[in-house]
């Protein structure tokens, strides 16, 4: 898919670094809703949930309180005093318990 930028003859636009991107994520989340819409669907791999912010994913917890939460998981650890970041990241799912493993390897 091809998005032109039309302007008057004799005028030109350019684009900044960010506009192209927010371009980009655009016709990306334009895919994606297409292709629920065709395949009759509710999810899509990967998909954008913040034209903001187009790394967030949604992760369903299956909290009685919330059961969707977006944003970067962290791991961290309090020993003796000290708080260690274990990890930071955008998984989409998120395994605490390999992230624990690594976490008490590094501790121990």
């Amino acid at each position: 898919m091809k998005i032109i930028v039309k302007t008057k003859v004799n005028e030109e636009e350019i684009l900044s670094r960010k506009e192209r991107e927010k371009i980009e994520v655009v016709k990306e989340l334009y895919r994606q809703q297409l292709q629920m819409y065709s395949e009759n669907k509710q999810t899509i791999e990967n998909r954008i949930v913040s034209i903001e912010q187009p790394h967030i994913r949604p992760i369903v917890r299956g909290k009685a309180r919330v059961s969707v939460e977006f944003g970067a998981k962290i791991s961290v650890s309090y020993v003796e005093g000290y708080i260690f970041l274990d990890y930071v990241g955008r998984m989409v799912k998120f395994c605490l318990g390999k992230i624990l493993k690594k976490a008490s390897r590094k501790i121990l």
